[in-house]
């Protein structure tokens, strides 16, 4: 039976060169990744993109 995955927040200080390698890391997923991945990712990227 699978395990229930509870999500969690967590906020953490990034240089640029950090918070670059995460959206590099990101677009890849976008081009690369299955449906339900890219979705995650374009999220994810928008959260990083909209601060």
């Amino acid at each position: 039976m699978a395990k229930m995955v509870q999500p969690v927040t967590v906020a953490v200080e990034l240089t640029p060169m950090e918070l670059e390698t995460i959206r590099v890391g990101l677009r890849h997923t976008i081009t690369y990744g299955t449906t339900a991945e890219e979705d995650r990712a374009r999220a994810l990227l928008g959260d990083l993109e909209g601060e």
